[in-house]
């Protein structure tokens, strides 16, 4: 595995092969021009890696950012079709960067479309716990390193 630069060149090869799962996902918070923000987005945002096959071909794309002062993390992930011939190298690279950041933070979460079986799987293999939503297409995702997640701090309910 190797990270990618994030440049518009790796970015456009990444869209052009990513899971349509995810994909549904980027038009769902993006729209039509899903693209064109999507990427003007991705070369905003810190703490933000990619990374590729030893080959340089994109895998996935993802981050964590500082949700709000109470030191939660908003954290991410989306997977190009060639992620399924490097699922356990992805798996185990993916795994540091989480255990990295559960040092750091008292919680991470971020929601998932529910139909997103393999982003689920990987989910729950890294220690996240699942909350179907109500009302929603979508499922909550958290880690905390306490008992329970008060989603207070993200609804600000």
């Amino acid at each position: 595995m190797i990270e990618l630069l994030i440049n518009r060149k790796n970015l456009n090869k990444f869209l052009n092969d990513i899971r349509k799962s995810d994909r549904d996902e980027l038009f769902y918070h993006f729209g039509k021009k899903l693209r064109k923000k999507f990427i003007q987005t991705v070369k905003n945002t810190k703490n933000t890696y990619f990374i590729g096959s030893d080959s340089g071909k994109p895998l996935a794309l993802g981050g964590f950012h500082k949700y709000n002062d109470n030191n939660i993390f908003l954290v991410w992930l989306l997977c190009t079709n060639e992620v399924k011939n490097n699922k356990y190298e992805l798996y185990k690279y993916i795994k540091a960067k989480v255990d990295k950041y559960k040092e750091k933070c008292s919680s991470m979460f971020n929601y998932i479309y529910k139909s997103n079986y393999d982003s689920l799987k990987l989910l729950s293999a890294l220690g996240f716990r699942i909350v179907d939503l109500t009302c929603e297409d979508f499922k909550l995702f958290y880690y905390t390193k306490g008992n329970s997640f008060d989603t207070r701090y993200i609804t600000r309910k």
